[in-house]
């Protein structure tokens, strides 16, 4: 079975991607060099059910608006996107109910990566949500 165990977040200024990751989603980073690259790696939930992140900087990391969006299951996406809004956090997008009991909600982040979250209620269906949920 495939599994994705980490995720590399391409930032063009490290700290500020730092100090906006843990205004939105609380927590610490660890500061690593991995080869000549300057990273921060997020802890995970602990109980190995979650893929990890690391914001990477460096050349070979280029922030982008296209291409992949980082997808976080929040228990509180209201208030996720309410940190969101904060000076330097990035820009929230309207969160939007995709499936009976099931929102999805994207924003802009510090650096120009898209990140959406998303939140089910008890029973809600939490497979896979269509593209057109991000639009």
């Amino acid at each position: 079975m495939f599994r994705v165990s980490n995720l590399e977040i391409p930032v063009s200024d490290l700290e500020r991607a730092v100090d906006a990751h843990e205004c939105i989603f609380g927590g610490g980073a660890e500061r690593v060099v991995v080869d000549v690259y300057n990273m921060a790696r997020v802890p995970t939930r602990g109980d190995g059910q979650g893929a990890g992140v690391t914001l990477a900087h460096g050349d070979v990391y280029i922030p982008s608006r296209t291409g992949s969006i980082f997808c976080s299951n929040v228990a509180n996406i209201d208030a996720m996107m309410s940190r969101a809004a904060e000076p330097g956090a990035g820009t929230p997008h309207a969160k939007k109910e995709v499936a009976p009991g099931a929102w999805v909600a994207r924003f802009e982040g510090s650096e120009g990566n898209r990140v959406a979250s998303s939140q089910t209620s008890e029973g809600a269906l939490s497979s896979t949500f269509s593209g057109d949920a991000f639009t």
